[in-house]
């Protein structure tokens, strides 16, 4: 399980819900990077596919859901 010390701001990261049973490539995953984060959730931009761009503000994102990613998986 993630805790809150396993993020630091600017990790890449992708959000994958648990109906997606830990599927990265499940259309419901979302890619973004961490904002920000406080002792009880992290904070992520998330890339908006049809605006083309990241959000302006963090959404708040338990990090149970948020997979950190590694040179391999870009």
């Amino acid at each position: 399980m993630n805790k809150i010390s396993d993020f630091e701001n600017g990790d890449e990261v992708t959000y994958c819900p648990s109906h997606a049973k830990g599927d990265l490539n499940h259309k419901d995953c979302e890619n973004g990077y961490v904002s920000d984060k406080n002792d009880k959730i992290i904070f992520v931009r998330y890339w908006h596919p049809i605006f083309k761009k990241f959000a302006e503000i963090g959404k708040g994102t338990d990090p149970e859901f948020l997979h950190k990613l590694k040179d391999e998986d870009r």
